[in-house]
């Protein structure tokens, strides 16, 4: 009848104005935990190379040296099964960031995590220090937003639990009216969403990337072992449920704090991921093919590459880009 479908529109547009309503709601819950550019370091990260990093998940990568191999099984198997913290330490330069921004992005980590997760919801938040940017990139309390506010746009029912502070006004729907953050404990509010993991009848994981330990800018009263320590405080109070992929320069401080966790030198392995970065010259540089021909150093000149960068991948990149002018340039084979 005309009534009943009247009835049933007027349920539907009810239906969706109650959606909109919850959604504005959690936006305006959520929102005051964002500040000026907290993705911009992350945003700014160089995207991994074509022919970098893809042997971390790619099996058919077998010609590898022994220890990416290892370092490869490490990781694979910590993501799996693993638990408590993966340290990735590294030398300034040799990738890290593009590392950790690879691995954020990357469907197989998901996938991988999936398995850990045995069918509970999984949860994944990101990270990236940077000690000469804003305070909203190398501050603890910067991190906790940044967490909250992932962890919370991928479980939104809990955003009223964890910030109740914020709950009381965020449903007043007056586009003047903003909640506002004052003297908010975040240590204490990220443990509560933590001692919320498994609410509602949903069993949650969480995984947690944080890049640039060693851009966090300490502070007399918080430390870098005060950072790390928090970090292992989070999961040892969710033990099983909580677990962290951290990188950070071979500063002592770090690999103290993480020695007994497992983890991987990046530099020790990323020597084919450097060869193939200097010899994809060769792929898009039609003047280096021709000048090699006479003389046929070109692998030699890349292994010499490789080898001078003693595991920093940024002087790697810097001097492909001067061979690749150069060759440019018409310079012969044996200038470069």
């Amino acid at each position: 009848t005309i009534g009943t479908q009247v009835k049933n529109q007027l349920g539907r547009l009810l239906g969706l104005s109650r959606g909109a309503v919850q959604s504005i709601r959690h936006h305006r819950l959520t929102k005051p935990l964002l500040t000026l550019g907290m993705y911009s370091r992350h945003e700014n990260v160089a995207v991994a190379h074509s022919e970098t990093f893809g042997w971390i998940f790619d099996a058919e990568h077998v010609n590898r040296h022994e220890k990416a191999l290892k370092g490869r099984m490490l990781f694979r198997s910590w993501l799996e099964s693993g638990s408590g913290t993966f340290h990735i330490a590294a030398k300034p330069g040799a990738g890290k960031s593009t590392l950790m921004k690879f691995l954020a992005q990357h469907v197989k980590t998901r996938c991988l995590l999936k398995t850990w997760a045995n069918g509970q919801k999984v949860v994944i938040c990101k990270f990236f220090f940077w000690k000469p940017g804003p305070e909203a990139l190398n501050s603890i309390n910067a991190m906790i937003r940044m967490l909250l506010y992932e962890a919370l746009e991928q479980c939104p029912e809990l955003a009223q639990d964890v910030l109740p502070q914020l709950a009381a006004t965020a449903g007043n729907l007056d586009i003047s009216h903003c909640p506002v953050l004052q003297d908010m404990d975040f240590q204490h509010v990220f443990q509560l969403l933590l001692s919320q993991r498994n609410k509602g009848g949903i069993q949650r994981k969480f995984y947690v990337f944080i890049d640039g330990l060693d851009e966090y800018k300490e502070t007399p009263q918080h430390t870098y072992k005060h950072l790390i320590a928090l970090l292992l405080s989070w999961v040892d109070y969710a033990a099983g449920d909580f677990k962290i992929c951290v990188s950070s320069r071979e500063y002592d401080v770090c690999l103290d704090g993480f020695s007994s966790r497992v983890g991987i030198r990046l530099q020790d392995l990323t020597h084919d991921d450097m060869t193939n970065y200097v010899g994809s010259i060769r792929n898009r540089n039609q003047n280096f093919v021709d000048l090699e021909k006479p003389e046929g150093g070109a692998q030699s000149l890349i292994r010499d590459v490789v080898e001078k960068s003693s595991g920093v991948f940024l002087w790697v990149s810097l001097v492909a880009k001067l061979l690749d002018d150069a060759s440019d340039d018409g310079n012969p084979f044996q200038t470069l």
